[in-house]
């Protein structure tokens, strides 16, 4: 079996590892989706299974380790330590028996996210806590056009939710001391789809060709923003929307 696999490397907090077989074997995991797994990752490789249904559910640990940063901002020292993080993230797949020329499947996974927490004052002033979570739901089907070919798809629901904190001391003007204090949280459900096709032009041979289409999560929730000096305060409190493009 022959595995061409060609991505580009821009996903920034995609998760592209979603079960067992997709963390064996990483990038090369399209054309040899089998088992449950197909119904996320190539739904047209589905129909090429045995008749019998197929479930998976698994879970997977991230660990990423602290930060060190050393050196200096406008002449102040800023060494300081990110928080070290751990994350467990839950995926399902599920494959139905044929019912004739189709095949039907459910797939849950995490596919993007990403937390960065520090505790030095001046990290905080811009970054003392950034979190990024998602959940998408996939329904697919694949149907056997014939013994060689196939094509498949599914809709995509996506939840996420996302929060934002800052909060420190900087100097406005250069001489007055002011508080900066920033809070924003927000959530979001986006729809998609995805596509697939399979091809086995011989036995031993496969090739696939797989589409997530874009989508943009407008999360919408709240922001405070907060800003005091012997000036005065300044206080905002209210909604605010963020948009952000999700890898496909």
């Amino acid at each position: 079996m022959l595995f061409i696999p060609s991505s580009a490397i821009a996903g920034g907090y995609k998760i592209p590892e979603q079960s067992a077989n997709s963390m064996a074997l990483a990038a090369a995991y399209v054309a040899n989706a089998h088992g449950a797994d197909p119904s996320y990752y190539n739904p047209a490789n589905m129909v090429w299974e045995d008749d019998a249904a197929r479930m998976e559910i698994g879970a997977s640990c991230i660990k990423l380790p602290q930060v060190d940063f050393s050196g200096e901002v406008a002449g102040f020292p800023a060494g300081s330590s990110s928080r070290p993080e751990q994350f467990y993230l839950p995926n399902f797949h599920y494959v139905s028996p044929q019912a004739g020329d189709f095949r039907f499947g459910l797939s849950m996974a995490v596919p993007f996210g990403l937390s960065k927490r520090w505790d030095g004052a001046l990290q905080k002033l811009t970054a003392e806590e950034f979190t990024f979570k998602t959940v998408e739901l996939n329904p697919s089907f694949g149907y056997k056009i014939n013994d060689r070919l196939s094509m498949g798809g599914g809709a995509r629901g996506i939840y996420s939710d996302g929060k934002v904190k800052s909060d420190g001391v900087t100097l406005i003007g250069g001489a007055i001391p002011t508080r900066l204090v920033r809070r924003m949280d927000g959530n979001d459900v986006t729809f998609a789809y995805n596509l697939a096709i399979a091809y086995k032009p011989v036995e031993n041979l496969a090739m696939a060709a797989t589409y997530r289409s874009r989508s943009v999560a407008n999360l919408e929730g709240n922001a405070f923003l907060f800003s005091s000096n012997s000036l005065g305060t300044s206080v905002y409190d209210s909604g605010g929307t963020v948009k952000a493009t999700l890898p496909t």
